[in-house]
């Protein structure tokens, strides 16, 4: 199948699904790649992309608040919860804190 071409702009967060990962768009629609979320956080990184779960590569700027529960994470414009990792937490809130005043 093919793969649609997107921008990184448009991208809210990637989740891991093992060897594929789900791409979810600003516009509602989901996409999966075959390609590990190692790879798009090689090539995402940069672009703004922070690896805050080993499941979850997020978009920053669609960042809305932080929350507290379930062991805290991060909630998107878009509505969902992302959990935060807790070996990534510290550095993942250092990133945030240098973007945003809410943290």
């Amino acid at each position: 199948s093919e793969s649609p071409i997107v921008s990184s702009k448009d991208i809210v967060f990637i989740a891991a699904q093992k060897n594929y990962s789900d791409v979810h768009l600003a516009n509602g629609q989901k996409h999966t790649i075959s390609r590990t979320l190692n790879v798009f956080e090689m090539s995402l990184e940069k672009a703004g992309f922070l690896r805050i779960h080993r499941g979850f590569l997020i978009n920053i700027e669609y960042v809305q608040s932080l929350s507290k529960t379930d062991g805290g994470g991060v909630v998107m414009n878009s509505g969902d919860f992302i959990p935060m990792g807790k070996s990534r937490r510290e550095s993942a809130l250092q990133v945030l804190q240098k973007h945003f005043s809410f943290v």
